[in-house]
């Protein structure tokens, strides 16, 4: 999971400098903003991951069972 968090930042971070500089601004705006970018990133990634339910870790057929009793 935590490879999964730095490569969402990273990805994160590098879209958000090229959207910057297509968008006109400069390498040095774009470069400061590439921080930001990752840390919305891996934020979101780790907002997804806390918010699967239980079922995610438990296979529906166990948790039936346990309903059932």
């Amino acid at each position: 999971m935590v490879i999964g968090v730095m490569a969402s930042g990273i990805v994160a971070g590098m879209i958000g400098v090229i959207a910057m500089l297509i968008a006109g601004f400069s390498v040095l705006a774009a470069l400061a903003f590439y921080p930001v970018a990752g840390l919305i990133g891996a934020i979101t990634f780790i907002a997804m991951i806390a918010s699967r339910s239980a079922s995610f870790t438990m296979p529906v057929a166990e948790t039936h069972e346990l309903q059932v009793q």
